[in-house]
């Protein structure tokens, strides 16, 4: 089998510097109106969409990087709290409660007074009584 060479294209002319297209810096297959064409059109909102993609992107990238830094904060402090809670809990919690603590003597118990005026106008502090 013989293998086939690659076609090469002709090398595209050069300008002369007299044209409005050589000023600018394009070739003839490039010329266009000076207000540009509808290919032109599509090219720039072409760009425009790719680099509104990149943005976005950037954007987004920017938001879940500070999402994750304060998702990490969480935890290490959470970590740091919860850790601190079982120390305390080790050495300053007392496991055993006895039902006996919650006996009460009932000569402990609060009295609840109110102040009484009188016929006269005094006020005596008078003890609640539950009927």
């Amino acid at each position: 089998m013989e293998k086939k060479k690659p076609q090469q294209s002709a090398p595209q002319k050069r300008p002369s510097a007299k044209t409005p297209a050589a000023k600018a810096g394009r070739t003839p297959a490039q010329k266009t109106s000076r207000h540009g064409s509808a290919g032109s059109a599509q090219k720039v909102t072409a760009g425009a969409a790719q680099s509104l993609g990149k943005y976005s992107g950037k954007i987004i990238t920017y938001a879940m990087n500070v999402l994750l830094t304060l998702l990490l904060i969480g935890i290490i402090t959470g970590s740091a709290m919860a850790c601190a809670l079982v120390v305390y809990i080790k050495n300053y919690v007392d496991p055993v409660f006895d039902i006996d603590n919650l006996k009460y003597d009932s000569s402990l118990t609060t009295f609840l007074y109110y102040k009484q005026p009188d016929e006269s106008g005094n006020v005596q502090w008078v003890e609640w009584e539950d009927e």
